[in-house]
């Protein structure tokens, strides 16, 4: 009996031993699932990070592909419009819209969202669209700029209006009073009255605006100049590109005698042209002309048509505008004429032994363009007012001078069309839409909607263009309607481009623009060793026949001093 109930005692502390171990087993075996689920946890919300977190990174990528193509869109001239919150333009995996804003400076700013499976992102940028830095520096000498006793130089803004309708009629002189604007690579030199100014006399020289010298250079001024802008310098020095022609022009003969005659609008080239007393070379835009040799002798006049177009005139070697020639812009729009004088060289080209300068500017009356000539020494005579802005290697405006700076060339093409300048980046909030707040692609969000968003090359807004533009003779030919439907292969080079988003193209008041893209050709590369070497020699030459220069300036002053053939008086 004590037997059986010893062994009933081990098995019941047995079967006690036994669950308590079952009992440890399953506490452990529930620590480990809980630890295991923890973990499952822990990586699924790992995974789903770095899934966001990639996601995002490609909606930022989408969102800076969105500015990429309404930067290019603002380079053609569009409105920088791309897609819409309706209808997202497709780029690889995502979506994106870009929403352009203008501004009265002419600023624009682009709000690019970009949307990849879960990511979400929206960028800014903000652009200037066409900002000419030469255009922008006024009267602009890359050496030293000197102005003489007396002289006037103010400023307008064509794009506002006229001349004569910004004149301050409170001040002396038929002056604007305000927005001057001369800078200089080296150093600027103002002259002013001789001796010291008496109560009632010439007030002296008055600049109604900035004087800029080079990082270097100083304003030097008289006691009887008047600056009322700044003079602080440059904050970098500024250089002078050689600009070359449009290529593939055809050369023609030239077919006027020397009274001239009319050019057409167009393209063309010719080797040399002569317009002698008397003579006119009417001029009508568009036009893009080049000649190797253009001479305008005493009493002979250029005249200029930029009502319908802009015109532009190269002349590579040999610019001569006696003294007693005249210029004429009958729509006295600066903008709308370039004159490039990209001659060098200075050779005898009249048999008299003394070297001529590359560019002679001795013409009179008003000059409503901008002078680009970037191997010229330019001196601007008394008789010329010159309304617009100039380049040159150095500039001197004689006694009694008129300049007036047009701020519209600021915003115009002069050397060659620009690219649209950054202001600034930033990243921004997105914006209040159901897509955006929908965490889910985008794509088949859209899809389950029956909405198909549109090609990223073709997504901009502004589908119909009015083109203006020279085909491959070189005549002005025109284009109105759908971009799609123009074969943009006809067009040797396009004039202007108006953008639109219906048929009723430029009803909201749009202005031509010409592209960015379709002259970056113009600028010349670098020279090559053996033309920095006959450059040097030229310099050479140059500076052992200063004195000669000089003697055959004095003497072509001296011989047109007091009255012409026609008796008009000059001034000495």
């Amino acid at each position: 009996m004590n037997q059986l109930l010893t062994s009933s005692k081990r098995l019941q502390a047995r079967a006690s031993r036994r669950g308590s171990l079952l009992l440890i087993s399953v506490f452990f075996v529930l620590i480990v699932a809980s630890m295991g689920m923890v973990m499952l946890q822990m990586h699924t919300a790992q995974s789903r990070r770095q899934l966001q977190a990639t996601d995002n990174k490609r909606a930022l990528y989408i969102a800076e592909a969105g500015l990429s193509e309404a930067f290019f869109c603002l380079a053609q001239g569009r409105s920088g419009n791309v897609g819409s919150e309706e209808q997202p333009a497709q780029y690889a995996n995502g979506v994106y819209w870009v929403q352009a804003t203008p501004a009265e400076d002419d600023s624009v700013s682009l709000v690019s969202t970009g949307l990849c499976g879960t990511g979400r992102f929206a960028l800014s940028l903000v652009l200037n669209r066409q900002v000419d830095q030469l255009g922008s520096l006024g009267f602009y000498a890359a050496g030293n700029l000197t102005v003489g006793q007396g002289a006037v130089i103010d400023g307008y803004d064509s794009s506002l209006g006229a001349l004569s309708e910004q004149r301050d009629l409170q001040l002396a002189g038929d002056t604007t009073g305000s927005g001057a604007r001369l800078s200089a690579g080296g150093d600027v030199s103002l002259e002013g009255t001789f001796g010291a100014p008496k109560k009632g006399s010439d007030p002296g020289t008055q600049i109604f605006g900035d004087v800029q010298p080079g990082p270097n250079g100083v304003v030097s001024q008289s006691a009887d100049v008047t600056i009322t802008g700044s003079t602080r310098p440059l904050a970098q020095q500024v250089s002078l590109p050689a600009v070359d022609p449009p290529e593939n022009i055809e050369l023609r003969d030239w077919q006027f005698g020397p009274q001239g005659g009319a050019l057409p609008p167009g393209e063309a080239r010719f080797e040399a042209a002569e317009i002698a007393s008397g003579g006119v070379l009417h001029l009508e835009g568009p036009a893009v002309l080049v000649f190797d040799d253009l001479r305008f002798k005493d009493g002979a006049r250029l005249r200029v048509d930029s009502s319908d177009g802009q015109v532009v005139v190269f002349v590579e070697e040999y610019l001569e505008l006696a003294q007693g020639s005249w210029l004429e812009n009958l729509d006295e729009d600066p903008t709308g004429f370039v004159l490039f004088a990209n001659g060098t060289e200075w050779l005898d080209r009249d048999g008299d032994q003394i070297p001529d300068p590359p560019v002679v500017f001795d013409a009179e009356g008003q000059f409503f363009g901008y002078l680009y000539a970037p191997g010229s020494d330019i001196v601007l005579r008394s008789e010329l007012h010159m309304i617009g802005g100039l380049a040159a290697s150095s500039l001197t405006l004689e006694a009694g001078g008129h300049l007036t700076f047009d701020r519209a060339l600021e915003h115009s093409e002069v050397t060659s069309a620009s690219l649209p300048e950054l202001v600034a980046w930033r990243i921004v909030e997105l914006p209040d839409n159901d897509l955006v707040k929908i965490r889910r692609d985008p794509l088949r969000t859209l899809s389950n909607d029956g909405i198909t968003p549109t090609p990223s090359a073709v997504a901009s807004k502004d589908t119909h263009v009015k083109v203006k533009y020279f085909d491959a003779q070189g005549e002005v030919r025109d284009f109105s309607g759908l971009s799609s439907d123009f074969d943009w292969s006809e067009a040797q080079s396009v004039v202007g481009v108006i953008w639109d988003d219906d048929a009723s193209i430029g009803d909201e008041g749009q202005e031509w623009f010409a592209p960015a893209t379709l002259k970056k050709a113009r600028v010349k590369k670098k020279p090559s060793k053996s033309s920095q070497g006959k450059a040097k020699k030229n310099g050479k030459h140059k500076d052992a026949n200063e004195e000669g220069h000089g003697r055959k300036r004095r003497r072509r002053r001296r011989g047109h001093g007091g009255h012409d053939d026609n008796g008009r008086d000059h001034k000495d």
